[in-house]
């Protein structure tokens, strides 16, 4: 088996191979007998969450069981209490049964010890089904997948929805007090736009409640909404403290709280608010076998979002079951996991990207209820596919980072190579005053840099806010800022600006300089999209934040309007840079993968969130830029 570091998805003729075997089943039923395991907390304050993920691998097992031949998949149900050595001895008895998958519904907790069990040479394929995903790996062969987002990208979704539709200017945090709750906390202060500030965080024990003096002294900093993440029994505590305060500020919960394990949300004592749910695209909604087998059980209710997520990782391990009439090792199990295809409308995407997580993620919230959730009209809010609120992050947030390849991404001037054009584009998309309103051209600007440099330093494979992966992004830094501390030569150059008649961009590898051509963006591709009528002192408030969303479809028409096309403009700079600076690095064209960046026959038209590096431009990319490792700290004498 062929593996590479970071894989690209570029076996074209397997994906090829892999849609026809998905499509179709086998003649004769293979004799295998499938062998699963469920690790979760089936006991404790967590129980009723991980019943709800066991029964969700039950239902896709026994709904597709002809994917895994003629014989019934045993699966053995391990309860893990939500405790680490339980965790551990949970996977060394699975590893006992010689399991083919272990599906876990992992806490904030467990997790890290379940992915470091699954990580040794004689570990299981590990599936996350539960809230909290996986610290990336760079390595292909890595054997664990998750449809849980990042904790950065979860910061930004919630800062997103606080806007529309909480309308939220002064959060407070509640936050469970484990790694992946510290890393939500840090990128939610770093992402924070300029117009909200936080009145606190209060870090809480795994299955304690917040502490009423910290909650009142939320109260005294008049924080206008509680954000919570972590398990859903931290809820209860919440709305518990809340009461004894008697304190009614709305909630807004992070994906994963809601399930029957938050008793409150059931019983009225959490009923304010909002809950943020993210859910893969390949399964937004259950299917109608999967609805029907559920209220069999459970007549009049809607299947629970934690079922859901785990009868989509399930069903997923099925269509990889059913390309193996015979036992397949763990490694041929895992690479067809992620080889698993969207379809031709997703130009071969795979459903899960290059660090083993769910592709592509629909978030949405639902409102909370007397006696539940419930989803609410789509249409309320953002579309989340035309990137964040419009001056949620500044240009600023990007700094050039020490021991990193730092790459300065300006609109040049007058005697720059190319000569300054942005302007110009501009007054042809309508999207700027040309001085009019000189403020909001500013922030018209910012928007584009900011915008585009969240999109490369994702291509990077780091976060979004600029934070970095230890040991998977590449060790790349972007900003706007000449660097002064850089000689010229130990830095690169990226221009946005000027016209080309056959390409969107040039390099100059000798020169450590690309050209990323504005114009030809402008008119090869969003000129037919321009805003109409153009850019005017109206729209100022889309900026500010003084226009409340859902006033009135107009209006929201022409937010919604003015912030796609800045994203795609944006997206179009990030795409062609990532492309030039790919060339600065050692990188030449290729034709193995029509998701490839440095495709430019059958790449053209493909947003940022589809392209990928293939496995030779991988190794090349660590050769000179190398995988992020943080600095380690000295130790005192």
């Amino acid at each position: 088996m062929h593996r590479v570091a970071l894989p690209a998805r570029s076996a074209v003729g397997f994906l090829v191979v892999l849609s026809a075997a998905v499509a179709a089943r086998p003649a004769d039923p293979p004799a295998v007998t499938w062998r699963a395991a469920f690790i979760g907390p089936l006991s404790g304050p967590l129980a009723a969450s991980g019943k709800e993920s066991l029964e969700g691998v039950k239902l896709a097992l026994s709904l597709h069981a002809s994917q895994f031949g003629a014989k019934p998949t045993e699966l053995l149900e391990l309860d893990d209490g939500d405790d680490v050595k339980k965790a551990d001895a949970a996977v060394v008895k699975a590893q006992q049964a010689k399991v083919d998958v272990v599906f876990a519904a992992a806490t904030g907790v467990t997790v890290d010890a379940l992915v470091a069990k699954a990580r040794t040479k004689t570990g299981p394929l590990l599936l996350l089904v539960g809230s909290a995903g996986h610290v990336p790996s760079p390595l292909a062969e890595d054997p664990v997948a998750s449809l849980v987002p990042w904790p950065a990208d979860h910061a930004t979704a919630v800062i997103d929805f606080l806007e529309i539709p909480c309308q939220s200017k002064k959060p407070a945090l509640v936050v469970e007090d484990t790694p992946r709750g510290r890393e939500f906390e840090a990128a939610f202060l770093k992402s924070l736009p300029v117009r909200m500030q936080v009145a606190g965080t209060l870090f809480v024990k795994p299955h304690a409640a917040p502490v009423k003096d910290a909650l009142a002294a939320a109260q005294a900093a008049k924080a206008d909404r509680l954000i919570v993440f972590g398990e859903p029994d931290l809820v209860d505590g919440v709305a518990d403290g809340l009461a004894a305060l008697a304190w009614k500020v709305p909630l807004f919960l992070d994906d994963g709280l809601v399930s029957a394990a938050a008793t409150s949300l059931h019983d009225g004592r959490a009923s304010n608010g909002f809950a943020l749910v993210a859910l893969p695209r390949f399964c937004m909604k259950a299917p109608d076998a999967l609805t029907a087998a559920f209220q069999a059980k459970h007549p009049g209710t809607d299947v629970s979002l934690r079922t859901l997520k785990a009868y989509a990782m399930a069903k997923a391990f099925a269509d990889v079951a059913v390309q193996f009439p015979k036992h397949a090792k763990r490694d041929e199990l895992n690479e067809a996991l992620r080889l698993l295809p969207y379809g031709d409308e997703e130009s071969g995407r795979p459903l899960f990207d290059m660090t083993g997580r769910s592709a592509r993620t629909l978030w949405l919230p639902r409102k909370l209820a007397a006696t539940g959730t419930e989803a609410d009209v789509a249409s309320y809010y953002l579309d989340p596919d035309f990137g964040p609120l419009l001056r949620a992050r500044p240009p600023s947030l990007y700094k050039a980072e020490p021991g990193t390849r730092v790459v300065w991404l300006t609109f040049g001037d007058a005697k720059s190579k190319a000569p300054r054009s942005i302007e110009d584009d501009l007054v042809k998309l309508g999207l700027i005053t040309k001085g009019y309103e000189a403020q909001m051209d500013e922030w018209i600007l910012d928007e584009l840099l900011a915008r585009a440099m969240a999109k490369l330093n994702r291509l990077f494979l780091k976060n979004e806010d600029g934070t970095f992966i230890p040991g998977v992004s590449f060790n790349i830094s972007f900003t706007t800022e000449k660097p002064k501390d850089l000689k010229p030569g130990e830095f690169f150059t990226a221009v946005i600006a000027g016209n080309d008649p056959e390409t969107g961009g040039r390099a100059w590898p000798g020169e450590g300089r690309c050209e990323i051509y504005s114009t030809f963006m402008q008119r090869t591709i969003f000129q037919k999209d321009a805003l109409a009528p153009p850019l005017k002192s109206e729209d100022r408030r889309y900026f500010t934040g003084a226009y409340l969303w859902g006033t009135d479809s107009t209006e929201n028409l022409r937010s919604k309007t003015i912030r796609s096309l800045l994203d795609g403009y944006a997206g179009s700079f990030a795409l062609t840079g990532a492309h030039e600076i790919g060339h600065l690095c050692g990188l030449g064209h290729d034709t193995d993968d029509p998701r490839s960046l440095m495709n430019v026959v059958e790449g053209a038209g493909l947003r940022e969130t589809s392209v990928c590096w293939i496995p030779a431009h991988v190794k090349t990319l660590e050769k000179f830029l190398g995988r992020y490792e943080p600095p380690k700290e000295k130790r005192r004498p």
